[in-house]
């Protein structure tokens, strides 16, 4: 029998259910108001405003920016001039899979690239599946054992990159599974982050982040053995290089690929999927709400380049370096303070903290539209 992976989608579903359950419990007031915030800007009585997107204001006495992960942008590719319906995102296939004989190209092999291929393979795809990043990393398998490391001690990235190494190769020497290196490494994330110096950090994002994505966020071992498999089967080819032009005719998409060491190749496919997994940086993305605080000037870029600046709480700061009491931020928004932000454990702990932050303030918030 095919082992199955649940989408990550159900963990959505999941979480809110959840919350229907603490809201009856609690006797709490819960609006879900299905509409996008345009701006968000301090007025009188220290007040924020909200602008949606159905022309009505919010106005309450403290905001949370919860945004979540944002896609990168589908488009951009060399060659295409205008939208093309044949150019997809990995968020799209549920609703929109291609047809079952299609060669298909995704550009990313990340989590997102998982998404894709097991999507495709729930909608019995049976055309041949190209993947393209520039490293050619997968994410690597969980371990079914479970245990712990000692946490890594050097300072400076070159250093701590080497101890990591090392340590991964030593517990490949003796027998344990190097995930319990990583595993260490991930709960000292945060603090080894804030430790970098701002060069280090975009030295790490150019150099190092690709492998550690691939090894920190992993996948479980029955998909693992899924990809394998379709790899095995000649079904799915990795490659290790960059997307160049993409020629649009009637019958496909011919996309060059610039390969590693120097190979090019153009592969004929019916369709792109890019599955490039989050942006990061509010600047380049197309939320109207963040590009409106940071236009303003409520809120300033994050640390090298990501997200936006927060201080230990979350509480963001202006162009002006004013810290605000009562705007936060919590998960992505935050990467480029805690760099490990973007992952449900990462992001419970900051609802926790900030919601015991708020308890013992004990003071109510009036909403009013």
């Amino acid at each position: 029998m095919k082992a199955v992976s649940p989408p990550r989608g159900w963990f959505g579903d999941y979480v809110c259910q959840e919350l229907n359950v603490a809201v009856n419990q609690a006797g709490a007031v819960f609006t879900h108001l299905r509409y996008s915030a345009m701006y968000c800007e301090q007025v009188e009585r220290g007040l924020w405003s909200i602008g949606l997107s159905d022309g009505r204001c919010l106005y309450a006495p403290l905001v949370i920016l919860a945004v979540g992960n944002t896609p990168r942008r589908t488009g951009g590719f060399p060659g295409l001039r205008s939208p093309d319906a044949r150019v997809l995102h990995a968020w799209d296939l549920q609703s929109q899979p291609p047809r079952p004989d299609a060669d298909v190209l995704i550009v990313g092999t990340g989590l997102s690239m998982v998404d894709a291929l097991l999507t495709l393979e729930r909608h019995d795809h049976r055309g041949h599946i190209h993947a393209v990043s520039r490293n050619g990393l997968i994410p690597q398998a969980h371990s079914d054992d479970h245990g712990c490391c000692e946490p890594l001690t050097s300072v400076g990235l070159r250093a701590l990159m080497r101890e990591l190494r090392g340590g991964v190769e030593e517990a490949r020497r003796t027998g344990r599974p190097w995930q319990w290196r990583m595993d260490a490494a991930r709960h000292q994330a945060q603090a080894l982050w804030r430790g970098l110096t701002i060069p280090e950090r975009q030295r790490f994002l150019r150099h190092a982040r690709s492998y550690w994505d691939a090894h920190r966020h992993r996948i479980a071992p029955e998909v693992a053995l899924q990809l394998n498999a379709l790899k095995d089967r000649g079904r799915l080819t990795i490659h290790k290089g960059r997307i160049g032009e993409i020629r649009a005719t009637s019958a496909a998409l011919e996309v060059a690929l610039r390969e590693v060491g120097g190979n090019q190749s153009i592969q004929a496919v019916h369709c792109v999927i890019s599955s490039l997994g989050f942006e990061l940086d509010p600047r380049r993305g197309d939320s109207p709400l963040l590009h409106n605080l940071l236009r303003t000037g409520v809120a300033r870029p994050g640390m090298a380049g990501l997200g936006l600046r927060t201080d230990e709480l979350g509480r963001l700061q202006s162009a002006g370096g004013r810290t605000w009491s009562s705007l936060f931020a919590l998960g992505s928004l935050r990467v480029g303070e805690l760099w490990e932000s973007i992952a449900a454990h990462e992001i419970q702990q900051q609802a926790i903290e900030l919601a015991e932050h708020l308890a013992r303030r004990q003071v109510r918030y009036p909403i009013s539209v």
